[in-house]
């Protein structure tokens, strides 16, 4: 029974845990937003010897959203048959503010990717303040997702292939 009432315990820690309130932030790696002159991924497949360059929204909402103070975006490349990099870092650079939104951006070097190479990234945000709490933006094509787990953003991340090299 105490064994019974420690697992009922954990989970629930657990789920509180990652039910944490994370920011309204987002990233559509696909999709051009007005307010940006790109994709949010520029470019969206074709990568040899080009920086990929990674845009984040955040809405800001004067203020009462919280404060975006930086970031990070995060990546390995997993060469075609090979084993995965370790994941490396570059930090997010403001871009704009909009309307209630506000972009932040970074690039992945080109130097780092070979023609082959599959592309794994994931975007950490950070607020000054306590809230909202650190969040880590992770998905798809499609769209992106939030958690303040960062496991589950390495679990899960965008992922981009240079189409051309594949070929």
């Amino acid at each position: 029974m105490k064994y019974l009432l420690f697992a009922v315990y954990a989970v629930t820690m657990l789920k509180s845990i990652a039910h944490a309130a994370s920011a309204n932030v987002w990233h559509l790696p696909t999709t051009q937003e007005q307010q940006i002159t790109a994709t949010m991924r520029d470019p969206i497949y074709e990568v040899k010897d080009t920086n990929v360059t990674i845009y984040q929204g955040f809405f800001k909402n004067g203020g009462a959203g919280g404060d975006q103070n930086g970031g990070q975006l995060i990546y390995r490349t997993i060469p075609r048959g090979g084993t995965p990099s370790a994941w490396s870092s570059v930090a997010l650079s403001f871009y704009s503010n909009v309307g209630l939104n506000q972009y932040w951006k970074a690039s992945i070097p080109s130097a780092t990717i070979a023609a082959t190479d599959v592309i794994e990234y994931y975007v950490k945000v950070t607020f000054s303040g306590a809230a909202p709490e650190m969040t880590y933006l992770f998905g798809a094509d499609a769209g992106s997702q939030t958690t303040t787990l960062e496991a589950t953003a390495i679990a899960q991340p965008f992922s981009i292939r240079n189409r051309t090299g594949w070929v």
